[in-house]
C-alpha cells in the first residue's frame, strides 16, 4: 500500500531545488525533502520540541503524523499559504491529531496545546467500516479511505471542529445523531477539496455510542430526543431507535464499556465518523468544538486516493518551499 517518493529534481546555478515530477511520497520522503529548506526545517524542528514536551507517546500518534499536521497549521496560522475558509478557523492553540497507521485499540485520538507543550487528551477513536469490496477490518489499521459519499469510510487530512452543543448527560447516542438534530455532536467542515470537502454532506460527525438508560423523559428532553422508540439495553450493549422505514432498530453500542470488552479493547468501526468513547467525550467536545483543527493522518495509498499527492495543502506548501 505504501509508495516510495520518486522526485525528479532539477537544479538551478544557485542551488534552488524545483520539482519537476513528483510521482509520489511515503511521509519520510516527504519530510526529508521539505526538511532541506531552512525556512520549512524550523517548523519541522518546533513540532519535535512540542511532540517531546508533551510526552505524546509514538506507540499511540507517530512524530510524523504530528510534524505534517503541525506543518499545516503554521503554514495557514503564518499566511504562508491560503486556504479558502481560512476566516472560519478559530482556535488556534490546539489542534488534534487521529493517526490511522495505529490499531485501534492505541489511544490515537490526541489532542495539544500548542502553547503550553501539552497533552489535553489521548483516546481512543473509531474507523470508517467501508463497505463490500473495500472494507476496513476493525482489528488492523485500516487502508480505505475516501472523500466519496456512500464509501462508509473516513477521509484524512484538515478538517474544522465546526460546531457542537452539548449537554452534560453522559448518555448517548446511535444512529439517531446523524438523521436526527442531536446536542452532543460536533460538526466537521473538510478544508481540502477532494480531500474531505465532502464530509459535511456525507454526515461524518464526532459523536460517541449509547450506553446509559435514557427510557426516562427528562434524559430524552436534555439531549433533544424526540424518538419514543430511542433507548439503551445495557444487557444487550446496544441502543435502539426508529429506523427510516419506521421499525425500531437496534446498533451496537460499540465504543461504551461493554463494547469495547466484547471487541477486546478494540473499538467498532463507524460509517467514517470520528466515534469517541463514551466514558470522556463531553470534554473533548467542549475542547475542540470553537472552530479548532483536527488532523486526520495515514499514509497508505487506494484506488487513487492519495493524501499526499492530491492535498492542496502539501500542494502550496511545496510550491512555497521552492520559492
Amino acid at each position: 500500500m505504501k509508495r516510495t517518493l520518486l522526485l525528479i529534481m532539477l537544479f538551478s546555478t544557485v542551488g534552488n531545488l524545483y520539482c519537476q515530477e513528483v510521482s509520489w511520497y511515503n511521509t519520510d520522503s516527504l519530510l526529508e525533502v521539505l526538511s532541506k529548506k531552512e525556512k520549512i526545517n524550523q517548523i519541522l524542528i518546533a513540532a519535535e520540541t512540542i511532540f517531546n514536551d508533551a510526552k505524546i507517546d509514538t506507540g499511540n500518534i507517530s512524530l510524523n503524523a504530528f510534524k505534517v499536521a503541525y506543518l499545516e497549521k503554521q503554514m495557514i496560522d503564518k499566511r504562508r499559504i491560503h486556504i479558502r475558509h481560512r476566516r472560519r478557523y478559530k482556535n488556534k492553540k490546539i489542534i488534534s491529531v487521529v493517526d490511522y497507521t495505529k490499531l485501534g485499540n492505541k489511544l490515537r485520538f490526541a489532542t495539544i496545546d500548542l502553547k503550553h507543550h501539552k497533552l489535553l487528551f489521548d483516546t481512543l477513536i473509531s474507523q470508517g467500516s467501508g463497505r463490500t469490496g473495500h472494507k476496513n477490518d476493525k482489528f488492523h489499521f485500516p487502508v480505505f479511505f475516501s472523500n466519496m459519499e456512500n464509501t462508509e469510510v473516513s477521509s484524512l487530512g484538515l478538517i474544522l471542529a465546526k460546531r457542537a452543543r452539548q449537554t452534560d448527560n453522559p448518555c448517548h447516542l446511535c444512529k439517531y445523531a446523524i438523521t436526527n438534530p442531536h446536542k452532543d455532536v460536533i460538526i466537521l467542515e473538510g478544508l481540502e477539496k477532494g480531500i474531505n470537502n465532502n464530509v459535511k454532506r456525507r454526515d461524518i460527525v464526532i459523536h460517541t455510542t449509547g450506553s446509559y438508560d435514557l427510557s426516562s423523559d427528562d434524559a430524552k428532553e436534555e439531549l433533544g430526543i424526540t424518538d419514543t422508540n430511542y433507548h439503551v439495553v445495557l444487557t444487550e450493549c446496544k441502543c435502539y431507535h426508529t429506523g427510516d422505514d419506521g421499525n425500531v432498530k437496534g446498533i451496537s453500542a460499540y465504543l461504551s464499556a461493554c463494547g469495547l470488552a466484547d471487541n477486546h479493547g478494540f473499538p467498532g468501526q463507524s460509517n467514517g465518523c470520528l466515534v469517541l468513547p463514551e466514558d470522556h467525550h463531553i470534554e473533548i467536545i467542549k475542547t475542540i468544538k470553537r472552530r479548532s483543527l483536527i488532523f486526520i493522518y495515514s499514509n497508505v495509498i487506494n484506488d487513487g486516493y492519495d493524501y499526499f499527492r492530491d492535498s492542496p495543502i502539501i500542494r502550496k506548501t511545496l510550491k512555497y518551499a521552492n520559492r
